[in-house]
């Protein structure tokens, strides 16, 4: 009798656990439905932040500053994005459409006070040989309108105010760069990072941080982030 109750007591926890598996495939998200997401933490004095998608999590540990977290696959159509910082209420929210096979980098920008959700799309075609492709974003909250000059690169790669970004731009690759932001009415540098762009790959670059601080850790940056 005892051997019995031992084999129905396994038996019941055999089908508990089952039951747990089977639950959990409910959150299974169809890759050949769904969109792509990486999320950036790219807000200056910020704590880790946890980002979530019609309330669930989508990051586990949170993300520091200067962070990032992707790409994961998330269900096409209707999202509804927020983030939090260390258990505290919704920060921002972004709605989004999510296209599907569609590639977006959510940003939480911006200082903590003032924190919000944006998005680009990260689509773009195969860099030729002998090339990179950049796509540069401007997310330094108080810097005028900058300009982005590349190191032994003549064309004219634009100006840009605060969460304004360009479109994908081929570059020469396969050695390190100097990348400058420019003051286009003085033609003052502002600031200099040198960046190693590999043959055939592609990158976000964007700008973090802020001019006016005496802070070192949210001083002005350039960050890249390998895409493909």
């Amino acid at each position: 009798m005892r051997k019995l109750h031992l084999i129905g007591i396994v038996a019941l926890i055999s089908v508990l656990f089952i039951s747990c598996l089977d639950s959990d495939d409910q959150d299974y998200i169809d890759p050949n439905n769904s969109a792509w997401i990486a999320l950036i933490n790219a807000s200056p004095g910020s704590t880790d932040l946890k980002f979530y998608n019609n309330g669930t999590a989508l990051n586990s540990p949170d993300i520091p500053y200067g962070g990032f977290y992707g790409y994961f696959n998330q269900l096409k159509g209707s999202a509804s994005f927020t983030v939090r910082s260390q258990g505290s209420t919704d920060l921002d929210t972004l709605n989004m459409n999510l296209v599907q096979d569609n590639y977006y980098s959510v940003f939480a920008v911006d200082t903590p006070e003032e924190l919000q959700l944006i998005s680009y799309v990260d689509n773009h075609t195969a860099a030729p040989v002998g090339k990179s492709l950049i796509r540069f974003i401007q997310l330094s909250p108080d810097a005028p309108k900058m300009k982005l000059l590349i190191e032994n690169e003549e064309q004219d790669l634009g100006t840009y105010l605060f969460k304004e970004a360009s479109s994908f731009m081929e570059v020469q690759s396969g050695v390190t760069k100097n990348f400058s932001l420019v003051n286009p009415e003085t033609e003052e540098v502002i600031f200099s990072k040198k960046i190693t762009l590999s043959n055939g790959k592609s990158y976000s670059i964007f700008s973090k941080g802020l001019i006016n601080t005496t802070d070192d850790t949210k001083e002005l940056d350039i960050q890249s982030i390998l895409l493909q």
